[in-house]
């Protein structure tokens, strides 16, 4: 049996470190909060919170989140992004950015990207290749001092070569 901090398995899963551990059967850990897996109904359940340790995705009361990942712009310029830091990007705008096409997109990912002005405001965003909006015709963002919008992708990998199909909220501001 191998044994998982505070859990214990109740059968033997086998595999090295790095692979996917594979097990057929019913097995379960218990413990702080257990885990079960009904081989025949093909689902896992878990008596508590479950939280995927060195990774950004969580599953809380039947809620999967992603952390939010917060990115200042250092210059004008071009701003990459890469999207194993999570599916939420707070981009904080302190200067005018192009957002170049974002690394490590996962087909059918959502993505969300928080663009904040800054207490001046007045920063542009444009957008590169892969990013297509409704009508093909890309948003102006809002440019009041701390107002908040919103992009909101789908990549789809297999058209044109991966694209993010992207819509937009804007003008958030405090009221």
């Amino acid at each position: 049996k191998m044994s998982f901090g505070w859990a214990f398995l109740t059968s033997e899963l086998s595999g090295n470190n790095g692979d996917i551990i594979k097990k057929t059967g019913d097995f379960s850990f218990s413990g702080v909060s257990s885990l079960n897996h009904d081989a025949e109904e093909g689902k896992f359940t878990f008596s508590e919170n479950v939280i995927i340790t060195q990774s950004n995705f969580k599953v809380v009361s039947g809620q999967a989140t992603s952390q939010m990942y917060g990115v200042s712009t250092e210059a004008d310029g071009n701003l990459s992004l890469n999207l194993n830091n999570g599916n939420n990007q707070i981009i904080f705008l302190g200067h005018n950015i192009t957002m170049s096409n974002p690394s490590n997109a996962e087909d059918g990912g959502v993505y969300n990207f928080y663009l904040l002005q800054d207490t001046t405001g007045s920063r542009g965003v444009a957008y590169d290749s892969n990013f297509f909006f409704p009508g093909g015709v890309a948003p102006t963002n809002t440019t009041a001092a701390e107002a908040i919008d919103i992009v909101s992708c789908v990549y789809v990998a297999d058209v044109g070569g991966g694209k993010f199909l992207c819509n937009t909220v804007q003008d958030f501001q405090s009221t």
